[in-house]
């Protein structure tokens, strides 16, 4: 029976550094950077799998879940830790590349670590496409944000409700200086244009929600006071599975409303 081989790798955009711990040793057998180029990570974890059973993990980042999906395919066991979740020691501020690697492989082999589910790369696309929607959003609020505070500026106020035809129809017949005209009219076309993209994504969101995978789920959500295909969405592509959490008390911590 092979030796399990428990692997923390540090992983960057350009690089590796990997450090691999054995069962039942106090020190790591090898420590080494990688190029992150997919032929040598096969070939050396491929080398490293001829001798050991490997399991590896790293930490989740910007940089996505393409290491673990090929890893997956690899046939190689992988999994992706949740960084806010890794023990530390009071007062332990040093970080190198190596250190991280290896800290990550000690605390694995003794079972210290937390790890994230991986979404499919169709949920991981879902969840893209609603999170842009959200970013338009605040684009889109900001914008709003900038026409107002330009407008204040220079005494013109409106005591209306904000954003309605009666409002635009004002905003068409106020009188500025041309080059003040000029950045007025550049902020409501970027509105016009933000919102127009919006109510795209808001169609495509629609349209996903209707197509096998999700709606179901999404029926089951709308049963719920206040909850639309929006914000239904929403829950089901950052959850993915909300069975993955044993407990209601579980999903509350996940989404921040309990310790």
């Amino acid at each position: 029976m092979k030796t399990v081989a428990y692997v923390g790798i540090d992983y960057h955009q350009s690089f590796l550094a990997v450090v691999v711990l054995l069962e039942g040793q106090p020190e790591p057998i090898d420590r080494v950077k990688l190029p992150n180029v997919p032929k040598n990570l096969k070939n050396y974890f491929s080398k490293l799998c001829e001798r050991y059973f490997l399991k590896t993990c790293y930490e989740a980042s910007s940089c996505g879940y393409v290491f673990y999906r090929e890893m997956t395919r690899w046939g190689h066991s992988c999994q992706v830790v949740a960084p806010s979740k890794i023990p530390k020691k009071p007062g332990d501020h040093v970080k190198t590349d190596f250190k991280d690697a290896e800290n990550l492989a000690y605390q694995f082999r003794n079972g210290s670590l937390s790890f994230v589910h991986i979404p499919s790369e169709e949920e991981e696309a879902a969840r893209a496409l609603i999170r842009c929607r959200r970013a338009l959003k605040e684009d889109c609020k900001r914008v709003k944000l900038r026409i107002s505070s330009l407008l204040k500026s220079v005494g013109h106020v409106y005591s209306g409700s904000l954003w309605t035809q009666k409002h635009e129809n004002w905003l068409n017949q106020v009188s500025l200086l041309p080059m003040l005209d000029s950045v007025l009219m550049e902020y409501r076309t970027q509105r016009v244009y933000l919102e127009n993209r919006i109510a795209e994504l808001d169609c495509q969101i629609e349209a996903l929600a209707k197509t096998e995978k999700y709606a179901e789920k999404v029926k089951t959500l709308k049963t719920l006071r206040g909850i639309g295909t929006l914000t239904a969405m929403t829950l089901v592509g950052e959850l993915v599975d909300i069975s993955r959490f044993p407990t209601a008390k579980a999903l509350m911590s996940f989404l921040g409303l309990t310790p």
